[in-house]
C-alpha cells in the first residue's frame, strides 16, 4: 500500500513528532508497504527513507505566537498541496503543528482518501488555556469544529494520553476509531551503556516550551547548589531557553538541542529524571516522552504536576510526583536519592521489572495490526 507520512519533524530530529513517527514508519516499511514523508528540510539527505521536503518550515517554539501562526500556515498550505498531489492509497497526519495538520487534512479530504490523525497536544483548547482566545470566540469555534470534524471523518484517530483520548472520544461522540498508542522509548541498535556521571545528575531535556515549568526548575537546583555532589543537566530548545541561558547556577549545565542519536546516551549517564510542566488542565492529561524515555534508561522521574504521567509512576513505584509549589519537597527528594542508595534503588528495581513493556516495538506493531485491519482491503 502506498502511504504518505505527514510530519513537521522526522529523523534525524529528535523532537517529539519525530520521536513518535520514525518507528511507526520503520514498522509499516518492515510490513511492506511504500512509504514517503512530507517533512522539513531537516531530514534532507536522509537515505533510510523516501523523504519529501518542504520550502517552508515548520514554526518554532522559540517564535512569537504571530509569527508562528503564519509559519504554521505556510508550511501547511504547502504540505497540503504537496500531499493533495502525491499518488498514495492513505495518509497519515501527526499532530501539533495544529493548522499544519488541519489545512493538510482538509486537502486530503478533498481527494476523498482515508487518512489517520495521530494527536499529541490537544489543540485548540491550548489556545484557550494560553489566554490567546476565548472559547465565546467566533474563530475559536470555528476551528474547533473544523477539529472536530476532522476527527468524525478519519478512518483512525490515535491518541499519545488517556487524556487526549477521553476528549476526542467526546468531540466525535464514539469510541468506535478513537484508539490509545502511547508514546514509548527505542534503545537504538548496538546502544553502549555508557558510565554514570561522577555527580549526582538530575537531567530535564525536551522542548523548554511555555507548558514546562523552567522556573522550578531552576528553582530547585538553587536549593541544591551548595551540593556539590549533585549537578542538573538540561537539554533542549524552545520559547524558554533564554531563562536558561541566563542561569549563572554552579551545578546547572545546559547542552541546547543534541541530535537524536545522543539524547539516550546522554540521559542515561544521568541519575534520575526531572519533568515539571505549569499548572492546568493541559498538562494534567500530559504523559510527557522523557519520562518514557527515563524508563528506558532506568532512572526514576520526578514530575509536576499531578497528572496523568505523575500517576503513572506513583501507580508502579518508578517515580514521585510532587505539586509545583513543593520546592522543599522536590529538593529534599533529590538528595535523598542521592545520598540514600537503598531509597534510590528501590525505583531502579521497579522499573527494571516493567520497562520492557514500553518499548516503541510493542506500540509499532499494534499501530501496524491497527491501520492494516481498518484501511488495507
Amino acid at each position: 500500500m502506498r502511504i504518505t507520512v505527514v510530519t513537521s519533524e522526522f529523523y534525524p530530529m529528535s523532537l517529539a513528532a519525530a520521536v513518535r513517527m520514525a518507528p511507526w514508519v520503520d514498522a509499516l516499511i518492515d510490513a511492506g508497504h511504500d512509504v514517503k514523508i512530507i517533512t522539513t528540510k531537516a531530514s534532507k539527505g536522509v537515505e533510510k527513507y523516501k523523504v519529501a521536503c518542504t520550502f517552508f518550515q515548520g514554526p518554532k517554539n522559540s517564535q512569537g505566537f504571530a509569527v508562528r501562526l503564519l509559519a504554521e500556515i505556510l508550511f501547511g498550505i504547502e504540505i497540503g498541496i504537496r500531499s493533495f498531489f502525491r499518488k498514495s492509497d492513505a495518509y497519515i497526519v501527526t499532530s501539533p503543528p495544529f493548522f499544519m495538520g488541519l489545512i493538510a487534512i482538509t486537502l486530503i479530504r478533498l481527494k476523498g482518501k482515508p487518512y489517520v490523525l495521530d494527536i499529541r497536544d490537544d489543540y485548540p483548547r491550548i489556545f484557550k488555556e494560553q489566554g490567546l482566545i476565548k472559547e465565546t470566540n467566533p474563530i475559536y469555534r470555528f476551528i474547533d469544529g473544523r477539529t472536530t470534524a476532522s476527527y468524525k471523518k478519519a478512518a483512525i484517530v490515535t491518541g499519545a494520553t488517556q487524556g487526549l483520548v477521553d476528549n476526542i472520544i467526546q468531540k466525535v461522540g464514539t469510541a468506535e476509531k478513537v484508539v490509545l498508542l502511547r508514546n514509548g522509548y527505542v534503545i537504538p541498535e548496538g546502544f553502549l551503556w555508557p558510565a554514570k556521571r561522577k555527580k549526582f545528575t538530575a537531567v530535564f531535556h525536551g522542548n523548554l516550551g511555555k507548558f514546562q515549568n523552567i522556573e522550578l526548575l531552576l528553582a530547585v537546583a538553587e536549593r541544591l547548589k551548595e551540593h556539590e555532589g549533585i549537578a542538573f543537566l538540561i537539554i533542549g530548545s524552545g520559547a524558554q531557553e533564554k531563562l536558561v541561558n541566563q542561569c549563572e547556577l554552579p551545578n546547572v549545565s545546559y547542552l541546547g538541542r543534541i541530535p537524536h542519536d545522543q539524547i539516550m546516551v546522554t540521559i542515561a549517564s544521568c541519575h534520575v529524571g526531572l519533568s515539571f510542566r505549569i499548572d492546568g488542565r493541559i498538562s494534567q492529561d500530559a504523559f510527557p516522552v522523557k519520562v518514557y524515555e527515563y524508563i528506558g534508561v532506568g532512572i526514576p522521574s520526578v514530575i509536576t504536576p499531578v497528572s496523568e504521567a505523575s500517576e503513572f509512576v506513583k501507580k508502579y513505584s518508578i517515580g514521585i510526583e510532587f505539586r509545583n509549589l513543593d520546592v522543599n519537597e522536590i529538593s529534599n527528594t533529590v538528595l535523598r536519592m542521592a545520598s540514600d542508595e537503598k531509597y534510590y534503588r528501590s525505583f531502579t528495581n521497579e522499573i527494571a521489572n516493567l520497562k520492557n513493556d514500553f518499548q516503541r516495538d510493542n506500540q509499532c506493531r499494534e499501530f501496524v495490526n491497527l491501520f492494516e485491519s481498518k484501511l488495507v482491503r
